[in-house]
């Protein structure tokens, strides 16, 4: 459950005078799916500035996450993670996630294909998503 990842992910981020990325990202995500949102911004806020490539854009990712995927920012803070780290995987499959709500499924059919081959096209849901969507589009 998500109290529990959280307290994992706490105490890894915690023993740690530099954590890992992968520790950084974990903390990040548990804190979010715990709904900790306002100590994730902390976080952004804290380490946003000084960062830099792959940790800057978990930062912007994380930040989208925790404004909402209906704020005016959402789509921008993506693309900032993207700016930073164009094979960041969660960013370019929540701007997939994002034009596909929006019934853009062109732009989302591009981003979708992006996080594939950042993935290198084995994940088998991305796979199903896209030939769904390429069964939509007709193409």
């Amino acid at each position: 459950d998500a109290t529990n990842a959280l307290r994992i992910a706490s105490s890894l981020y915690r023993s740690n005078e530099s954590p890992s990325n992968e520790v950084f990202s974990d903390y990040m995500e548990a804190l979010y799916r715990s709904g900790n949102i306002a100590s994730l911004q902390g976080l952004i806020r804290k380490y946003l500035q000084e960062s830099k490539g792959e940790a800057k854009s978990m930062l912007y990712y994380y930040s989208a996450l925790a404004t909402g995927k209906n704020s005016e920012n959402y789509l921008s803070l993506l693309r900032s993670a993207l700016l930073t780290n164009p094979r960041n995987k969660n960013a370019l499959f929540a701007i997939y996630e994002w034009y596909f709500s929006r019934r853009d499924y062109r732009n989302a059919q591009f981003y979708l294909k992006q996080a594939m081959g950042v993935d290198g096209g084995q994940n088998k849901r991305y796979l199903k998503l896209y030939n769904d969507l390429t069964l939509l589009l007709g193409t």
